[in-house]
C-alpha cells in the first residue's frame, strides 16, 4: 500500500484507516463506501467536531469488507463545499490514500465548537443539540443573560427550519400545502422556548 500525501498531524496513517474501517461506523468512526452530498457531510463534520472528534472514511465498503474506492476529485469538491457550508476557521482536514490501487479518503475532525451547525454525533446517528447540550457546548453560565441564551436557542430552531424548507421543497405539490401549519407549528416551539428560558439559567452547573 502506497500513501499518497504526507501525513498531518493528527490524522490517521494509511494503517490506521484501513484497521478503523474494518471495524465499522462507532461513535468517532464513520465509514462509506461513497460520497454523500456536501449537507450531509458538513453535518458528520459538526456532529464529530461537537462530540468527542472523529474520522469519516470514503471508499470502504463494510459489508464487503474490502476497498472499493471513491473519486478523488469529486470528495475533494464535495469537501470544500462542506467546509464553505460551515463557515469559520473549522478545523477539519482532509487526506487520500491509494490502497491496492484504489483511492480512500479520511476527513480527520477534532473536537471544537461548530457554531453555524447545532448537531452532534450520537452512537451511530446525528442528533440536533439539546438546549441543555447546546448550553453546556457555548459554555453558558448563569450570568448569561435571556436574551443570549434565546439567540442561542434560536439557532436550533433555525436549523429545523431549514431542514424541514429543504424537505418540502423536493416533496410532492400535496406536502407543500401543509407548508404554513408547520411554520405555525415553528412559531409555537419558538414561544415554547423562550418560556423555557426563564428556567435554564438555574438548570446550569
Amino acid at each position: 500500500m502506497e500513501q499518497t500525501e504526507s501525513k498531518p498531524k493528527g490524522i490517521l496513517t494509511e494503517s490506521e484507516a484501513v484497521t478503523f474501517a474494518q471495524g465499522g461506523s462507532s461513535e468517532t468512526v464513520e465509514v462509506r463506501g461513497r460520497m454523500t452530498s456536501a449537507r450531509i457531510l458538513s453535518d458528520l463534520i459538526a456532529a464529530f467536531a461537537h462530540h468527542l472528534g472523529g474520522s469519516i472514511i470514503f471508499g470502504y465498503h463494510a459489508r464487503r469488507g474490502k476497498v472499493v474506492g471513491c473519486n478523488r476529485t469529486r470528495i475533494q469538491r464535495r469537501y470544500e463545499e462542506a467546509r464553505n457550508e460551515l463557515g469559520g476557521d473549522h478545523l477539519s482536514s482532509i487526506q487520500f490514500y491509494t490502497v491496492h490501487g484504489r483511492v480512500m479518503a479520511v476527513v480527520h475532525v477534532p473536537k471544537q465548537v461548530i457554531p453555524t451547525r447545532p448537531v452532534v454525533r450520537f452512537e451511530t446517528t446525528i442528533r440536533l443539540l439539546t438546549r441543555a447540550q447546546l448550553a453546556a457546548l457555548m459554555g453558558r453560565t448563569r450570568s448569561d443573560t435571556a436574551p443570549e441564551i434565546f439567540g442561542a436557542m434560536l439557532v436550533i430552531l433555525m436549523e429545523k427550519l431549514r431542514r424541514t424548507e429543504l424537505r418540502l421543497a423536493e416533496a410532492d405539490s400535496w406536502r407543500r400545502k401543509v407548508r404554513d401549519g408547520i411554520i405555525g407549528a415553528a412559531i409555537s416551539a419558538l414561544l415554547a422556548y423562550f418560556a423555557g428560558l426563564l428556567r435554564l439559567p438555574h438548570l446550569l452547573p
